[in-house]
Formats: structure tokens, sequence, C-alpha cells
């Protein structure tokens, strides 16, 4: 990260992820907060939101912050929170750190036009530990060819989306492994006189419940072993701290399209 300032905006301040990266803030020194985006039922009429000693302007739409050329916004808000801010960022010289998870494929398509004119980051985790998981799950797919893969993902109750945007991510590495399309083999649950499994499926299990932040396991399945991967996050301020560095990655660059493999500097499986 640059010893330079870094200038961001926080959008979906006032949500879980949002407090968590401004409350992470903190111990970021070159980072500053100059900015916040939320909706005006969360703002509730105010103009201002504290982070720590400070007042940092806030607002529900992007184009009433006066912002600088080359400030980074920080989005885990919702999809249409995000498509709003794919469209207004270029103009604004602002650059896009996504971490908001429901994205559909046209909303990823609109990201990578917009990285053509702007730097942007997209990734449904910003944990650093899953990027590794993810890495040696492709590689065990492609080694282990025969077994049976099953990825379990536990959250809050509070949670929208299902299967997590990282057991999606996680997925897609199982199936990259062995050149497939994750379209064409995944499962989501079973129920019922289901048959046997068929080769090649990725099945997909999601629990929801109290206040888990977020767990996620993947059983590799053969005759007669199993292994396991398993990545626990025991508090949301392992996903800030992780955006406040794709943030730093990302102010360094003029434009492109980039993950947060690419903040780790993992290579290609």
């Amino acid at each position: 990260m640059s010893d330079e300032v870094i200038r961001i905006v926080v959008s979906g301040a006032l949500g879980r992820m949002g407090r968590a990266i401004l409350d992470a803030s903190a111990d970021f020194p070159n980072i500053e907060i100059v900015g916040a985006l939320e909706t005006l039922e969360k703002l509730g009429g105010e103009k201002t939101i504290h982070v720590g000693n400070r007042e940092i302007p806030a607002a529900a739409h992007i184009k009433d912050l006066q912002i600088p050329a080359g400030t980074v916004v920080v989005d885990f808000s919702n999809p249409i929170q995000t498509r709003e801010l794919a469209h207004q960022c270029a103009p604004l010289g602002a650059k896009l750190v996504v971490g908001t998870t429901g994205l559909s494929d046209s909303d990823q398509a609109l990201l990578y036009e917009l990285s053509q004119t702007t730097a942007v980051l997209v990734s449904s985790n910003m944990s650093v530990g899953v990027q590794v998981m993810v890495s040696l799950l492709e590689q065990i797919a492609r080694q282990l060819p025969d077994f049976d893969i099953e990825i379990v993902e536990l959250h809050h109750r509070r949670k929208k989306d299902s299967p997590s945007g990282t057991a999606l991510l996680l997925g897609e590495a199982a199936a990259r492994g062995r050149q497939l399309k994750l379209k064409d083999v995944a499962r989501h649950g079973r129920h019922g006189l289901v048959g046997e499994r068929p080769p090649h499926e990725i099945g997909f299990h999601a629990v929801r419940g109290g206040d888990i932040v977020g767990e996620h396991i993947v059983i590799v399945a053969g005759e007669g072993e199993h292994l396991e991967l398993r990545h626990s996050a025991h508090s949301r301020m392992t996903f800030a701290r992780g955006a406040l560095r794709a943030a730093g990655f990302l102010a360094e660059k003029p434009r492109g399209f980039f993950t947060m493999r690419d903040v780790i500097q993992l290579g290609a499986s």
C-alpha cells in the first residue's frame, strides 16, 4: 500500500459491513474517510456521520459528495446501489471496490465495462484466508477429478442471498479446476428421492441462524477417504481490513479489473 493519503468513500456506511470498515480505518494511518453513502431512510435527514472524533459528509447519492478525483469508493450495499455507483464513478474520477453480493451477470458485465475507464475491484469475500482457500480448492479439484465436492455455508439469519457469494466463489474454483461451467454442475440442496449423485456435481447447502459471521466448509470425498477445507470468520473486521487493503491496492491503479487474488498476489493455479 502506498504511503500517500488514500481517500475513501464508504457505500452502505451504516450497515454491518460499512460500520466495520469505518472502525477498521483507524488501523490504516494513510487512509482518510472523506464521505459516506447511505439511504435517506437510514440517514434520517442527517448530512454527516461520526467516524471517531470526526464528522464525515454523508449523502444518499455520490454526486452530492464533493470528492476529489482518485477517491476510492468501497461498496458493501446492494445491487441497485452498486449499479448506480458503476454509472457514476467514472465521470467523477472515482475508483470502485465492490464487496456487494447477489450481483447478476449483467451487473458483473457493467462493472467490467467500467474498468475500461477507471480501476475496479470486485470480490464477494475480502478475506485473504478465503482467497487462499479458493486457490487450494481449484488445485484439489484438478488433482482429484473423481472425488465429490460439497460446499456448506453458514451465515447469520439476516443474510438475504443464498448461496453466499463466497460459496459461489468456491464453486467456480472447483468447476474451473475441472474445466467445467458451474451452471452445468451446480446442485442446490437435496430433498426427497433424488437418486444417486451424478459425477462432477458440485453441491451447495446454506445454513442460516443466529449471528454467525460466516463459515464455509468444502468436503471433497472419494472412495475410502475424504478431506475438508474450512474457513471461519471470527468477526466482520476480517473482511473490513481486507476491503481497506484492496482500496490501497486500487488507489495505485489508473484503470483495470481486479480481484482479491491480485491484492494478495496469488498467481494462476
